[in-house]
């Protein structure tokens, strides 16, 4: 096989490549690689390099100059021994290519070494037509695929977001593999692809063959002569041959004799070529036929004889051949024909051998001595924001508590952090425009100097996908962070890559949500210890297409879902604690923003009217508040459900009460429940006021229901209501932020009218079904004088408007509710 040739997948499109190296060169990469993957449509491939070897060269001159984030992504796997396989996958939704050699990516080794490999492929159409024979090569793309899925599920190999995530498009792109039929049953095979993920791969040889008779293998390395002794007796083989190469085999010829308890032979390959012999195989004969294994593996316990977990990661072939095929070792395994050599007579002075004390790749088995006290899992610089900023996301494991820390790049700039985090937390930096070039492309450590501990070096990689700080935030809080932000851009430019990222987001919250409903293991995606998100990207798939929504779509799949998740956290059999109700209270303020997102930017003019539904967008957030208002008692009856719990139970009252709360109705939280019962409600009034949408329309019915709502919510919620030192300052509070949020000064049209407005319609209403209602809050230790005086001068503002918003007729207004008007004018 030639190698470089090997690099283009047999010429086909490439949507995906994922190659694995022991050392790693970047001139190499970039100079012969990188083209060839280019030619066939590959913009990103991801190379999977040991960890050791990528903490002890990521700060030299060649990597630290290497466009590694932005042409290719270079991840270190953090095996319990050396990562070794040298194995390249090739994925698109029309084909499939691969290669698994004992070639690391490197200059040397794929242009001035004797390698042995295998590589195959095949287009999906072969599969169906009758002219291509698609034969085991089905069976081992597959095996490789799942190689690289099962990488990810070893904890700690792979902790990089960008790999994780490319790994997984990669294999989602190969689903394909999964909906044909194999062409061939396993039991008439003879090529495995083989790794010691979960089995050594000596046991699985053992397995697919019959009893070896005779053994000849060929390394660079060695194991010691009781690590061949084993393997030896694992194989029960009656022979054993043993190819060394002068002067570039490393192995203890002197041990031999008194390790091994059967017949063996040492012989000389013996060549011309410039070429030195990088190849590792194992060849075994029985009357069976005769076996080949080759790939990775050298003759050693870590490579061979133990699974991941206890030695190194390694992959290779095993090919077996029945007794009738006469020359097992054509085609692409190493042999005379593709590089010429002769074996020697067996050496029978094993001392006169001058062979190497180690070999060229080093001491396999070594791990670094530099390794750091705790794990820098991943280090991301985001895109920068609309004001310039950017953030670093440090991703951090075997460390947590109250610390502060040093963030450190290799150029000396630095960063203290004070942060308390939980187990495998995220440590945040956010970064000024100005000195995102210090951070760009760094190599970061973090320490904690106080106690005298830092963490392994990592190379700050910029994130791949536009718009992925939101997609991460929205899909880690169970979408409650960040959602807004985001539907901002999609409603200014519906067509920009912010819609596709956004609406994967909805779709994986929906689906986790779903499988909850069903009794799947996460049921509540909604951050703060609960279960994680696939971690899917959103990368290369965001962007218009016709799989993404329309607008109005998208924001009925965001409403519907917030709406759902308020409902359904409220629904529960476990003991409920504060943040089962902060948590629902999240989701229905999301709720509410989200439809005020849509009003603001209409006042503003921002909604980009050229290629947004506006009056379809409009026509959802009418429908979907219907809904709302049709479930709003439903959650205020859980609600008070919780309190009357918090009340009865000792073991709920516990979760609420604290050193500063003596009181389960005391407690702050309820504050914030009546916010979205009372402010939130009447922003958007206002809002659809002023934009004309007829969202809360019939808005007399919207009023009624708001003040339904409360007047059946607990006291330990209503009564904010009739606070006028909570309500007066805090409606301020909340227009102050609006304006601040939307960056736009005086031109937001915030004003406090449709606060006013529900706020004097539920007073009044209050009055005329119960005459002594006034009389009831004056007399009420809750409220003070000044707190209904300062509350009836905030609410009568809105004589003047309530009529104009449509919260009472005209007539109603001067003649039906005049009296109870009067009555609440009197409290001034």
């Amino acid at each position: 096989m030639n190698l470089l040739e090997e690099l283009e997948g047999n010429g086909w499109s490439i949507q995906q490549a994922l190659l694995t190296t022991y050392p790693f060169d970047p001139q190499f990469f970039s100079g012969y690689v990188r083209p060839r993957l280019r030619k066939r449509n590959c913009d990103l491939p991801l190379v999977l390099v040991d960890a050791t070897r990528y903490e002890r060269n990521i700060t030299s001159g060649d990597w630290r100059e290497a466009p590694i984030g932005t042409d290719y992504l270079l991840e270190p796997v953090y095996s319990d021994g050396v990562f070794h396989p040298k194995v390249n996958l090739y994925a698109s939704e029309r084909s499939v290519y691969f290669t698994v050699s004992s070639a690391n990516l490197g200059l040397e080794e794929y242009c001035k070494a004797a390698q042995i490999g295998y590589s195959d492929g095949f287009q999906r159409y072969w599969l169906t037509d009758d002219e291509h024979d698609v034969g085991e090569a089905f069976s081992v793309a597959r095996d490789i695929r799942g190689f690289f899925e099962q990488l990810l599920e070893v904890e700690g190999y792979v902790t990089g977001q960008d790999a994780r995530d490319y790994v997984r498009e990669a294999t989602t792109t190969l689903e394909w593999l999964d909906d044909e039929e194999v062409p061939q049953p396993d039991t008439e095979r003879n090529v495995w692809f083989l790794s010691n993920l979960s089995e050594s791969i000596l046991d699985q040889v053992v397995a697919r063959v019959g009893d070896v008779e005779a053994v000849q293998m060929y390394a660079p390395f060695y194991g010691s002569p009781n690590v061949l002794r084993q393997i030896a007796v694992t194989l029960d083989a009656d022979r054993l041959e043993f190819v060394i190469e002068s002067e570039s085999t490393a192995m203890d010829v002197g041990g031999l004799p008194d390790a091994l308890d059967r017949d063996f032979v040492v012989r000389e390959m013996e060549h011309s070529s410039a070429r030195w012999v990088h190849a590792k195989y194992m060849t075994l004969e029985g009357d069976w036929g005769t076996a080949c294994l080759y790939g990775s593996p050298n003759m050693t316990s870590t490579a061979l004889l133990e699974p991941a977990s206890r030695g190194n990661v390694e992959a290779g072939f095993l090919q077996v051949f029945p007794p009738e095929q006469t020359q097992p070792l054509d085609g692409s395994l190493f042999h005379n024909a593709s590089f010429p050599f002769k074996l020697s007579d067996p050496v029978a002075d094993l001392n006169s051998l001058s062979l190497r004390d180690q070999s060229y790749e080093g001491w396999e088995g070594k791990m670094s001595d530099d390794r750091g006290d705790f794990r820098l899992l991943d280090a991301q610089l985001t895109q920068a924001g609309s004001d310039g900023e950017a953030e670093l996301i440090f991703r951090l494991g075997g460390i947590s508590g109250e610390r502060t820390f040093l963030v450190a790049t290799d150029e000396g700039d630095e960063r203290r952090v004070p942060a308390t985090l939980e187990a495998d937390a995220e440590l945040s930096v956010r970064v000024r425009e100005d000195d995102r070039a210090a951070w760009q492309d760094a190599v970061v450590t973090i320490a904690v100097p106080a106690e005298g501990l830092r963490s392994n070096a990592r190379r700050v990689v910029q994130e791949s996908q536009e718009y992925y700080r939101e997609y991460r935030d929205i899909t880690r809080s169970g979408g409650t962070e960040s959602s807004t932000t985001l539907l901002r851009t999609v409603l200014q430019n519906p067509d920009a890559s912010a819609a596709g990222v956004f609406n994967i987001a909805i779709s994986e919250l929906q689906k986790m949500s779903q499988q909850g409903a069903e009794g799947g293991e996460t049921a509540t995606p909604d951050g703060r210890g609960a279960p994680q998100f696939p971690e899917r990207s959103p990368a290369r798939l965001a962007g218009s297409s016709s799989s993404t929504p329309t607008l109005p779509k998208l924001i009925e799949n965001h409403l519907s879902y917030q709406r759902e998740r308020a409902v359904d956290i409220l629904t529960t059999d476990e003991r409920p604690t504060p943040n089962t109700v902060e948590r629902s209270v999240e989701h229905l303020r999301t709720y509410w923003e989200t439809i005020e997102l849509c009003l603001v930017m209409d006042c503003l003019g921002e909604l980009d009217s050229a290629s947004t539904d506006v009056e379809g967008l409009f026509a959802t957030c009418h429908s979907e508040l219907s809904k709302l208002m049709d479930q709003l008692p439903a959650v205020i009856r859980r609600l008070n459900g919780i309190i009357d719990r918090a009340e009865q139970e000792t073991e709920v009252r516990t979760e609420f009460l604290t050193e500063e709360i003596d009181a389960v109705n005391e407690h702050p939280l309820w504050a914030t429940v009546f916010d979205t019962l009372l402010f939130d409600p009447s922003l958007v009034l206002e809002f659809d006021y002023c934009a004309g949408r007829d969202v809360t329309i019939p808005r007399h019915n919207f009023a009624r229901q708001i003040k339904s709502s409360l007047s059946l919510a607990n006291p330990a919620i209503w009564q904010h209501l009739y606070d006028g030192s909570y309500v007066v300052p805090e409606a301020a509070v909340k227009l102050e932020n609006l304006r601040v949020d939307y960056r736009e000064g005086e031109e937001v049209p915030a004003s406090s009218n449709g606060t006013q407005a529900l706020l004097l319609y539920i007073l009044v209403q209050q009055v005329v079904s119960n005459p002594n209602f006034l009389d009831g809050l004056q007399n009420h230790p809750r409220f003070s004088t000044n707190d209904l005086e300062s509350l009836a001068e905030f609410a009568v503002q809105a004589d003047d408007v309530i009529v104009e918003y449509g919260l009472v007729g005209n007539v109603q207004w001067s003649i039906t509710l005049k009296d109870a008007y009067t009555d609440v004018k009197d409290l001034l």
